[in-house]
């Protein structure tokens, strides 16, 4: 994911912009055709339009890296980490040292209700 690519998601929106993306993208994957997590990602997705005015428009973020091929690995015990998937491993590493890692809180909070399934 280029950080043009990104930026244009990670810009600042207004409310009405954000309830648009809120209310078109947040019921679905934009990558169904990774169909192991899917369902996760949908998930994950939900909780972070929900909570996109404190999440620093990490929704942007998450869905650019899911667009890209990242996938999400959940263990049987519900913990869910996010993982380069389909995404060379090289530029997975490369895009979650500039767009997860400063928001290392905010996505560990996500993932937190994405494991315990609240949305």
């Amino acid at each position: 994911m280029s950080r043009s690519n990104v930026a244009v998601l990670d810009a600042p929106t207004n409310a009405d912009a954000i309830s648009h993306i809120s209310q078109s993208l947040r019921t679905s994957d934009p990558r169904p055709d990774l169909v192991a997590d899917s369902p996760a990602w949908t998930r994950l997705l939900v909780i972070a339009a929900d909570a996109l005015r404190e999440a620093h428009n990490l929704f942007g973020v998450l869905l650019g890296l899911r667009c890209c091929g990242a996938g999400l690995q959940c263990a049987q015990e519900g913990s869910c980490r996010i993982k380069a998937g389909e995404m060379d491993a090289t530029e997975y590493a490369a895009d979650r040292e500039t767009w997860l890692m400063p928001r290392r809180r905010e996505v560990g909070e996500l993932l937190r209700r994405l494991q315990i399934g609240g949305d």
